[in-house]
């Protein structure tokens, strides 16, 4: 028989594999959630997001996002941020756009995310508008 856990205890797991900078007891917390069909609220699929893209493994980190419903700005914050670190800054202002896109109320981590790319790419970029 397998523990049933509940979406506290997924993130708490989540979020302690993630400030330890191990993922695998995230990955495993992650694996059980599929095994068991368990839905995942939004706050634990984005403490998902977030470390998969603090561990760089960003393609894990998008599927992961594709897959969410309806990702508010702190999915897109993560994925901006992780591709920031992992230096695909092309893709970091593509989440940024996408961001703008959905009409969110961009905040200074998503302003922050895209100055970061256009400061390190050194090159200008035009913004769509909404």
């Amino acid at each position: 028989m397998h523990p049933s856990f509940d979406s506290v205890t997924y993130t708490k797991l989540v979020q302690r594999s993630t400030k330890s900078s191990c993922s695998l007891h995230g990955k495993l917390a992650h694996a059980h959630i599929i095994k068991s069909a368990f839905k995942p609220c939004l706050s634990l699929l984005n403490n998902l997001l977030n470390m998969y893209s603090r561990a760089g493994e960003m393609d894990v980190a998008r599927r992961l996002f594709d897959k969410m419903s309806k990702p508010n700005l702190v999915s897109y914050n993560s994925l901006i941020s992780g591709y920031n670190q992992m230096g695909a800054f092309d893709k970091a202002m593509l989440g940024f756009t996408e961001a703008r896109k959905a009409c969110l109320k961009l905040d200074k981590f998503t302003y922050a995310g895209a100055l970061n790319v256009l400061i390190r790419h050194g090159f200008c970029l035009r913004l769509p508008r909404r």
